[in-house]
């Protein structure tokens, strides 16, 4: 049996029995060429065991992507870089003469002594409870136990758990930072879950539907399971029932006076816990004390008692988030890791705070067990919601692929005729063990003495040998499996999205990928191969993700920070005198008043595309999306159940029942809106990048006008003006890190207002939530013998006028402009400072009349053998250095 995926390499091809799966994106791009030999490794490691040498399983050994940021020569050349700014520093530092420029240029070389890396790529966990998401965790980090597993698929996190790599200043091997909600969104998540009893005790239940009074109890149940764990130190909390009693003390729904004394119990808890700013830390040496620590900040702990033997109350609800630092190999490379808790819960509060997090998130990683994945109508939904949410910065990992049904055969798995055959060949060979094995075993019995040490030790390697062939066997069925569902879980994605890109799936097995880590005894089953459990695969492909930013982070520290930082030297060390020096400074700071009417013209580019590519759009399309919903309600109208169409109304059009599947209302009426603006908004993207270009070549333009308007001065000698004139190219970088950083903040506000108009979720900055919820909420309050044709009429009359659409152009434009409007004075003042700079290099390089100063004349003479150094430094081993990283990676 062959295999061509080896640890932390992928092939070019697409071999039969494999999991590697092709996709567009940049995470997606394979670069080995090597074989390997499944059989082969088996039984080195097995022969490993037998002979007490085994190594194990060392994740270091992983090869990293072939991409620039992680060849040596990338870590050489921003070594290089350090080490400039780091000696002009000290030469400065240590100058006898320091004049306001030389001070200046001091505190720039001590702030800048090292990249300052992009912010880490945040990678969320998506998936139920019991799926696995956990033990990845560990896998992924190397850390046995970092993040809590549960067991018998109860929920092991109730928070978001995020996973940095340790900080700089820390001081033990983990910490854990846990962060406490604002005091207002406490006390309003008391006032839900009180609410929610209250009228569970004094509604009138025998007036509702049976759907009503399941989401009550549902709700109810949360209620009391929170306020259980916040309040287990109190006798009034000690069981179910008397928190009942306690409860149903409660005045009305919004009781001001219990309120205030549940808040005050809150606190005098979370003083206990030693919060600072709002933040519990807790600094430890192992993830068992991390455990231990942290486990009342993450979950309920019924049972969970203090040195005193006094129950402990557990503050998950009040928590919006525990961030874990720690030091891992996979963090360093600009990653965090983020555990999201289940997205089936019944706990709402815990639900939509788990999807506003996605939207932060950079990558997604949908996690489901491989057995269920193909049927589960959960999975497919949430395919279709990170779809609307990330694009396709999103992938499918089917966990537990190492569970194989002990019946399945590779005519289940529409396995090709190559596959069968060459299971049915492995299959030969193992039978043919089996019967070898039984045969010596009776012939065993007839011989004595060495005869039947011999058949014993035969007996012993075809024993081994039949794992081996077992384990290979197990090893093609799992294959074949991940490759069925992932074209089957492909064309259903395909299905939903309508998109062409393909999905990018992953198949995992974290107790194989454990049994390689800590090691396995013979008498175990033999775990598949270390490449087929599939983590060092997640690992090398998550590498890939921060490698991009980080590469251009060192080309502008290059050629922007440490260029202008030497040219800034150069220009001072080799000042001279010269006439007109009062009219050439006013031409060299000409071009700084021309900056704000490029950037107001760069504005008003931006402002127009947005008219042209999203507002006109919506304007087009709002009477389809007035007439396709209308259809919808009339559709619902005459299909839903009375009940069942209230039941809808009261949760926001978005809902499930143990008789009707999930359904959303919001999702079907953004149906055409998603779909008519994604390629909308796509062509606004372009125009936003294409208006940054535009502005970049006009502040170009401005620079290079300053060379040539020295050069039109009649009377002026270019030679002295050689170094000032070569410093400008430095500042073109800056200029383009300015634009970068504003086209960012743009492209970010674009996303979310998109995110906005077409997401259905409940969050309270979806447009179409911000219309419907008090239509949905006055079809509620109907009553009356007619109440459901009441509430059809009223959305069916809402929608035919315009309904959540009318709107959508007001909102959009509003989001957009007022953030670009905010952010223009930024952008406008890095430019601006930029120009600044241009003329600080001029005036430092240029004087009227000077007075003799020796200090003055050594540190020149110092400068200059620095910047004469720095220059053949950057003109040499640092650009080979880049050149090489570049070259070398594919």
């Amino acid at each position: 049996m062959r295999q061509s995926q080896v640890e932390g390499h992928e092939s070019t091809a697409t071999p039969e029995w494999t999991n590697n799966n092709p996709t567009q994106d940049e995470m997606a791009t394979d670069n080995s060429d090597d074989e390997f030999d499944a059989g082969e490794e088996f039984r080195d490691r097995v022969n490993a065991i037998k002979n007490g040498a085994d190594t194990m399983y060392n994740p270091m050994s992983e090869a990293l992507p072939k991409l620039p940021a992680y060849h040596p020569s990338f870590i050489k050349a921003e070594r290089y870089c350090s080490e400039l700014m780091e000696d002009a520093a000290l030469v400065l530092k240590n100058a006898e003469y320091k004049d306001t420029r030389i001070l200046q240029l001091l505190e720039k070389a001590s702030s800048n002594q090292s990249l300052e890396y992009p912010k880490p790529r945040i990678v969320g966990l998506m998936g139920d409870s019991g799926v696995g998401k956990s033990s990845l965790i560990n896998s992924l980090l190397d850390t046995p136990d970092i993040a809590l597993s549960g067991a018998n698929g109860e929920a092991c996190t109730n928070v978001i758990t995020e996973y940095h790599q340790a900080q700089p200043s820390q001081k033990t091997p983990f910490m854990a930072e846990i962060i406490l909600f604002e005091p207002s969104s406490m006390q309003r998540i008391l006032e839900i879950h009180l609410g929610s009893y209250y009228r569970y005790v004094h509604g009138s239940v025998e007036t509702m539907d049976q759907e009503a009074i399941d989401e009550l109890n549902a709700q109810v149940s949360t209620a009391l399971e929170t306020f259980q764990a916040l309040f287990a130190n109190r006798e009034d909390f000690s069981n179910e029932e008397r928190t009942k009693e306690f409860l149903e003390q409660a005045k009305s729904a919004s009781d001001s006076e219990m309120l205030q004394k549940l808040f005050g119990w809150i606190q005098e808890s979370i003083s206990k816990c030693g919060a600072e700013g709002g933040i519990i830390r807790r600094s430890v040496y192992s993830p068992e004390e991390l455990g231990s620590e942290t486990e009342r900040f993450i979950k309920s702990c019924k049972h969970l008692l203090d040195e005193n033997d006094c129950h402990v109350p557990s503050l998950w609800p009040l928590i919006q988030k525990v961030r874990v630092s720690l030091h891992s190999p996979l963090l360093k490379r600009g990653l965090i890791i983020t555990d999201l808790p289940g997205l089936s819960d019944f706990n709402t509060i815990r639900t939509t705070i788990t999807t506003r997090y996605m939207r932060r998130c950079d990558f997604a990683l949908l996690v489901a067990p491989i057995a269920r994945i193909q049927t589960d109508n959960l999975v497919q939904r949430r395919l279709g919601e990170l779809h609307r949410l990330l694009g396709t910065r999103r992938a499918l990992l089917c966990s537990k692929i190492d569970d194989v049904p002990a019946k399945q055969k590779p005519s289940d798995l529409d396995a090709n005729p190559q596959d069968i055959e060459q299971h049915e060949r492995l299959k030969a060979v193992y039978d043919h063990v089996c019967r070898e094995k039984s045969r010596l075993t009776s012939l065993k019995k007839l011989e004595r003495g060495k005869a039947k040490q011999t058949f014993t030790q035969k007996i012993v390697d075809l024993e081994l040998n039949k794992k081996i062939y077992s384990a290979l066997l197990r090893e093609g069925l799992i294959l074949m499996r991940n490759r069925k569902v992932t074209t089957i879980m492909r064309q259903k994605d395909k299905n939903i999205t309508q998109d062409r890109a393909l999905l990018f799936v992953f198949a995992v097995s974290n107790s194989d990928y454990i049994k390689h880590k800590d090691g396995y005894d013979l008498s175990e089953e033999i775990p598949v191969s270390i490449h087929v459990t599939g983590i060092p695969r997640v690992r090398y492909q998550l590498s890939r993700m921060p490698a991009r930013s980080r590469l251009h982070a060192l080309k502008h520290y290059c050629h922007g920070t440490v260029e202008d930082m030497i040219g800034s030297l150069h220009n001072w060390s080799q000042q001279s005198i010269i006439q007109r020096r009062v009219e050439l400074t006013e031409l060299v700071a000409k071009p700084r008043a021309a900056v704000g009417a490029e950037i107001f013209k760069y504005v008003a580019e931006l402002k127009s595309v947005l008219e042209s590519c999203i507002l006109q759009e919506c304007e087009d399309c709002q009477e389809a999306w007035v007439e396709n919903s209308v259809r919808l309600f009339e559709k619902w109208t005459k299909e839903w159940h009375g009940s069942t169409f209230a039941a809808w109304c009261r949760n926001n059009g978005a809902h499930k029942t143990k008789a009707r599947p999930y359904v959303s209302w919001n999702a079907e009426i953004l149906g055409p809106v998603f779909k008519d603006l994604t390629t909308a908004w796509q062509v606004f993207d372009d125009g936003i990048a294409n208006a940054k270009e535009n502005c970049f070549a006009a502040l170009v333009g401005l620079v290079d006008g300053i060379g040539e308007d020295l050069a039109a001065e009649e009377g002026i000698s270019m030679e002295p003006m050689a170094p000032f004139l070569s410093s400008l190219a430095s500042k073109k970088t800056l200029l383009r890190k300015c634009l970068d950083d504003f086209s960012v903040k743009v492209k970010t506000i674009s996303r979310d207002t998109k995110l906005n108009i077409t997401m259905d979720d409940e969050d309270p900055d979806s447009f179409l939530l911000q219309a419907m919820s008090p239509l949905y909420a006055k079809c509620t309050k109907v009553t009356g013998r007619n109440k459901h044709m009441q509430r059809c009429t009223l959305l069916n009359d809402a929608m035919s006028k315009g309904g959540p659409f009318a709107g959508f152009c007001s909102g959009i434009k509003k989001a957009i402009e007022e953030e670009i409007d905010r952010q223009q004075s930024e952008v406008l003042r890095g430019v601006q400072g930029v120009f600044n700079m241009v003329l600080e290099d001029f005036n430092s390089t240029f004087t009227v009349e000077e007075i003799p100063d020796p200090k003055r004349d050594l540190l020149r003479s110092q400068i200059q053998q620095f910047v004469d150094h720095a220059q053949a430094k950057i003109n040499g081993p640092l650009a080979t250095e880049l050149a090489t990283a570049m070259a070398d990676s594919k």
